[in-house]
């Protein structure tokens, strides 16, 4: 799959009080076979008691935006990270997850091999 046939993808991670867990999944996502300037990551701080641990945990990696809901709820925060999101194709994860290194690849494979 070639950068033109690559549609971009919006990464969606909500986080609560879990840097280093957040940190590990970045660290996987950094490892993507999809091209990097294909794809953005979002997460989104849910209220975490120590909001600097997330933002240390976030700040090594360039494609991630840092925003912060507070109120509480996975699904809100997902719904936060939507709307900040400028992909073609929105990915969700969690913080607690290890993606492999086909993820995304794979992923948008499926999704462009499925008419709908």
């Amino acid at each position: 799959m070639n950068n033109t046939e690559c549609p971009f993808v919006s990464v969606i991670i909500p986080v609560f009080n879990d840097a280093e867990r957040l940190k590990r999944c970045l660290a996987a996502l950094s490892q993507q076979r999809y091209p990097a300037d294909r794809f953005e990551i979002v997460v989104i701080d849910n209220g975490s008691d120590d909001p600097g641990a997330i933002a240390d945990s976030t700040r090594p990696f360039s494609q991630v935006t840092l925003t912060v809901e507070p109120a509480p709820g996975s699904y809100i925060a997902r719904n936060k990270g939507i709307s900040m999101a400028m992909g073609e194709i929105i990915a969700f994860t969690d913080a607690d997850c290890i993606p492999a290194s086909d993820w995304l690849a794979e992923g948008v494979a499926c999704l462009q091999q499925t008419p709908n």
